[in-house]
C-alpha cells in the first residue's frame, strides 16, 4: 500500500546495540566481502550478541528480585504487566541472538553479504545498519510490500505512515491518493485488499478517487521500459551470485548484452549519476548511484516489473506533488528519482518519517510478528498514532471518534516538526 498527495492545480538511528564501531572503508580495488570485511562484520555481530546476552541476564535477575518483594495487591497487576512486557522483549532478543548465530555461521561458510533472493551484493552500509540482513534493499522492500498487501490487517507501523501522509495532504488542502502494490499476482490472497481498505476506513483515513492498483498499470511500466531501451539505458544480465561474490559493486559485466535473452534480469545503467534532493523531514540527501548501488534491476529474472521502476512511474505522475512514507524507504529514493529523470517524469517532494521499532531496534512488520490492528479499537489506535507523531490530543477528545481526532490533528499538523528518529513501539 502506498499513499501520495495530489497537487491542487539520512535518518538518525535509535540507540543501537551495534552502533559503536567505525564504518568500514574499502581500500582501492578491494573485492567485496574480502577477508577483512568478513572480520569486520564478525566483530560487530559478536559484540551485539554479547550485549544482548548481558541484557537478558540483567532482566532475569531483576525479575527475580522484584518477585521477592511481595508487592501490595494493588501493585500486583502493574508488576505482572511489566513482567509481561519484559518477557516479550526478552523473547524477541533470544530470537535475535539465534539469528546472529546463524549469520556468523554464514560468515564462516563465506556465504554472507549477498541477497538470498536475487543474488546481488547487499552492500556494506546496509549490512552495517542491519548486520543480519539476507536481502538487498530492493528485495526486502518488495517482500515488505507483499507482507502488507497479502496478510490482511494493518499494524501500528502501517497506520503511522498512512496517518502522517493523510494529515500532510489534508492540512495542505490536497487530495490523498491510495495505491495497492500488487504486482506479484502469484501471491495475492483473496480478501487481503478488502481487509486493508476496511481498516483504513475504520480509522477515518478516507482516500480520494478510485484505489490505484499496480497490477492495472502494467502497460505504463512496459512503456517506461521501452523508453529506457530506446535511450540505450538497459541491458540483460545473467550474472550469478557466484560471479558477483568477489566484486565490490556490479562491474557492468553484461552491459554489452542489449538483445533479449532468456533467464535474465533487466538492469538500467547508472553510469556516474549523482542524485541530490532535500527530504522534507530528513533534510539534504546526496547519492552517487555508481558507488552506492551500481546498475540496478528494473525487471526481475522471473519477468515481473521491479519495485523501483513501478514506484518511479507511479509517483512520477504529474498529479503527484508529495510522497510521505516510512524512513525505511529512504534508501530507494535516489534510484526512483534517477528513473523519473531518465523518463522525463515529474519528481515529487519526498518526506521520510520515523520508523516504528521494537525496543531492540527491530522494525515493526509482519515478519517480526507485529500484531494486526483491532478495527473495533480504531479511536484508541489513532490516538496512540497521533502521540507517536508528536501530537497529543487534548483531554476533551478522549474516546472521540476517528473523524473528530483527525479533524483536530489536521488543524495542528506540521510536517516540518516531525522527527526522523525511530519511534519505540510499546504495546
Amino acid at each position: 500500500m502506498a499513499s501520495t498527495a495530489r497537487k491542487k492545480s539520512t535518518p538518525k538511528a535509535v540507540d543501537s546495540p551495534f552502533k559503536n564501531f567505525t564504518p568500514y572503508k574499502p581500500k582501492k580495488n578491494e573485492p567485496y566481502m574480502s577477508e577483512a570485511q568478513m572480520e569486520h562484520f564478525r566483530e560487530i555481530l559478536q559484540k551485539w550478541r554479547q550485549e544482548l546476552m548481558e541484557e537478558v541476564d540483567r532482566t532475569v535477575h531483576h525479575m527475580r528480585d522484584e518477585a521477592a518483594n511481595f508487592p501490595d495487591p494493588a501493585d500486583r497487576a502493574t508488576q505482572e504487566e511489566e513482567f509481561s512486557i519484559e518477557l516479550r522483549t526478552r523473547d524477541r532478543e533470544r530470537k535475535l541472538i539465534k539469528k546472529i548465530d546463524q549469520t556468523i555461521d554464514r560468515i564462516d561458510q563465506e556465504d554472507f553479504g549477498y541477497c538470498d533472493t536475487c543474488g546481488i551484493e547487499i552492500g556494506l552500509r546496509r549490512l552495517e545498519a542491519r548486520p543480519t540482513a539476507t536481502q538487498c534493499i530492493d528485495c526486502k522492500s518488495l517482500d515488505e510490500i507483499k507482507e502488507k498487501q497479502l496478510h490482511g490487517p494493518l499494524h501500528a507501523g502501517s497506520l503511522l505512515a498512512a496517518t502522517a501522509s493523510y494529515l500532510d495532504a489534508r492540512s495542505r488542502g490536497d487530495s490523498w491518493l491510495l495505491r495497492i502494490d500488487d504486482l506479484d499476482h502469484f501471491r495475492i490472497i483473496e480478501g487481503a485488499e478488502s481487509a486493508i481498505l476496511r481498516s483504513l476506513e475504520a480509522h477515518g483515513l478516507q482516500w480520494d478517487g478510485p484505489v490505484l492498483r499496480q497490477s492495472e498499470r502494467i502497460p505504463a511500466y512496459e512503456a517506461a521500459l521501452a523508453q529506457l531501451g530506446e535511450d540505450d539505458r538497459l541491458f540483460y544480465c545473467n550474472c550469478s551470485r557466484k560471479a558477483l561474490r568477489e566484486l565490490p559493486i556490479y562491474p557492468g559485466t553484461c552491459r554489452s548484452q542489449r538483445r533479449p535473452r532468456e533467464d535474465c534480469a533487466l538492469r538500467v545503467r547508472v553510469d556516474d549519476a549523482e542524485i541530490a534532493f532535500t527530504d522534507l523531514i530528513v533534510g539534504p540527501q546526496q547519492e552517487r548511484l555508481g558507488e552506492a548501488v551500481g546498475d540496478f534491476i528494473v525487471r526481475r529474472r522471473d519477468g515481473l516489473i521491479a519495485y523501483q521502476l513501478a514506484t518511479a512511474v507511479d509517483d512520477g505522475e504529474a498529479s503527484i506533488s508529495r510522497v510521505i512514507r516510512g524512513g525505511d524507504l529512504l534508501d530507494n529514493t535516489a534510484r526512483q528519482i534517477f528513473l523519473m529523470e531518465a523518463l522525463q517524469l515529474t519528481v515529487p517532494s519526498y518526506g521520510h518519517l520515523a520508523t516504528l521499532v521494537y525496543p531492540d531496534g527491530a522494525k515493526l512488520s509482519k515478519q517480526s510478528h507485529a500484531p494486526g490492528l483491532d478495527d473495533a479499537s480504531a479511536s484508541a489506535n489513532l490516538a496512540d498514532t497521533l502521540r507517536r507523531l508528536g501530537l497529543n490530543p487534548p483531554a476533551g477528545l478522549s474516546g472521540a471518534e476517528p473523524a473528530e481526532l483527525l479533524s483536530w490533528a489536521t488543524g495542528v499538523f506540521d510536517l516540518s516538526a516531525l522527527s526522523a528518529v525511530d519511534v519505540i513501539y510499546r504495546h
